[in-house]
């Protein structure tokens, strides 16, 4: 049986992984003195008394079976707590820890690529990307996402753990692949496709498949995972549907999903190749768009895998990647359909390394045929990491407080009625009630049968004593 080899790691490479760390803070520094913002954060901290209060061992409990917030991940809710343990009710400490996390994350990628191939420049580069590309920004500049942030820190541990498993196999290496995947499901469900990666991995770049009976072995392997998976998908179903956020089929009707799905993948690679007007929240349309154009995006999605699937022998890294990028989308793509946006930006944070993985060792084999100086290449690889991170530190600004976030939605789309209700909210709070009211009036105008803009325009009438009064 084949028995994959790791690349032993040298004093180079924790320095280079240092540099990643301190590459990806810097980049996101500002985000120390950001604000929290007025969606979900209050839930999960400003006006949580059960993260407030602290790591207690009532707040403990309550984070371990809570379904607050329609979800099920109790290692978040934890990990605020002794935010809040430490820095109170201060955002610059939560905002600290997703920075921190982010920036581990960017230098994991980079062992995990470099152990398991041993290619040093394209491990750096692709963990270069990832840690700085704009649509990582809600990830890591939004307390909420704690949950992706700590979610993938385990996911990339798991991930280690099962290259030094593939390497020499020992009870102790599986045990600590499986306490990280369990940790990493209890962080975010959207762990459950990791197992599903683990076996992407062994088939390339491991080499741990080379026929039917040992993918069945591979498979038969991680057999606890799968059970952690099960288990998991269970709680986040029924923390979905507790809290009410899992639209049934009637009121989302299939063609609509299915139209959402693949304008969903094809919107993400375009973002991807040129991430610009990317905000919070975008809104799901109430109609299907033309059969021609998801028949169109099908056929272009349908072009990317024919390709990769015929190159799999000679550049396997092309299928790999693509299906870690498929597949890992595959709990938010929206065939289940959660919320009410049609996409999200953090939604990329774990499939965009498939994406990167695929694109980078892709363009170097490319470049190596082509006999492109090797200077040449590093020049470029810096010219695109120094573009990702300008993008980046200009993304960041939106996320300074919820006036901020919510401004930039409507300038990107003016007709979005949740952003004028949440910029309405934002100024109410700051006490300039009138300019709140013209807002709720101007989302009533856009949907009159909004039952929360109604409600905001009443609550402000009330406190301004002009009850009845059209203005």
């Amino acid at each position: 049986m084949h028995r994959f080899s790791p690349h032993p790691l040298v004093r180079s490479d924790a320095f280079v992984a240092l540099a990643l760390v301190a590459l990806a803070a810097c980049v996101y520094l500002p985000a120390f003195w950001f604000d929290f913002v007025n969606y979900d954060d209050p839930g999960y901290v400003t006006l949580n008394p059960h993260i407030l209060g602290g790591p207690t061992t009532e707040n403990l409990w309550w984070a371990l079976t809570t379904f607050d917030l329609a979800n099920w991940h109790p290692l978040t809710w934890v990990s605020l707590q002794f935010d809040a343990a430490i820095w109170g009710a201060n955002p610059a400490g939560f905002h600290l820890t997703n920075l921190l996390l982010h920036a581990i994350n960017t230098a994991l990628l980079y062992l995990i690529l470099r152990t398991a191939t041993g290619a040093v420049g394209r491990s750096v580069a692709v963990a270069a990307v990832w840690g700085l590309h704009p649509l990582h920004v809600e990830s890591v500049a939004w307390v909420t996402e704690r949950k992706d942030v700590l979610c993938t820190l385990f996911w990339f541990l798991t991930m280690l753990a099962h290259v030094r498993y593939a390497a020499v196999p020992s009870w102790g290496r599986y045990l600590t692949l499986i306490v990280c995947c369990a940790l990493a499901l209890a962080s975010k469900p959207l762990a459950v496709t990791l197992p599903f990666a683990l076996l992407l991995f062994d088939l390339w770049p491991l080499g741990r498949v080379r026929t039917l009976s040992e993918f069945g072995e591979r498979v038969w392997e991680k057999w606890p995972l799968f059970v952690l998976v099960v288990a998991a998908c269970v709680l986040t179903f029924s923390a979905q549907a507790f809290g009410g956020a899992v639209h049934e089929l009637d009121r989302i009707g299939l063609p609509l999903r299915v139209a959402n799905v693949i304008g969903s993948y094809a919107t993400y690679l375009g973002q991807t190749m040129w991430p610009t007007d990317l905000v919070v929240f975008y809104s799901l349309p109430k109609e299907p768009p033309p059969v021609v154009r998801t028949a169109g995006l099908a056929l272009l999605l349908l072009g990317l895998t024919v390709p990769a699937v015929a190159l799999y022998r000679r550049a396997p890294y092309l299928l790999i990647g693509w299906l870690w990028f498929l597949g890992t989308f595959v709990p938010m793509i929206g065939i289940v359909h959660v919320g009410e946006q049609s996409h999200a930006d953090r939604y990329t944070y774990v499939p965009h390394v498939g994406l990167f993985l695929a694109m980078v060792w892709g363009l170097a084999d490319l470049a190596e045929r082509l006999c492109i100086p090797v200077v040449a290449r590093y020049v470029a690889v810096v010219v695109v990491v120094a573009l990702l991170a300008v993008a980046t530190r200009q993304q960041l600004v939106y996320w300074r407080d919820g006036e901020s976030l919510w401004a930039r939605v409507i300038a990107v789309d003016p007709e979005n009625v949740s952003a004028r209700i949440a910029l309405g909210k934002c100024y109410l709070q700051k006490g300039e009630s009138d300019t709140a009211l013209e807002l709720f009036e101007e989302a009533l105008r856009k949907d009159p049968d909004s039952f929360e803009a109604l409600m905001m325009r009443a609550r402000v009438l009330l406190h301004q004593g002009r009850w009845g009064s059209p203005k």
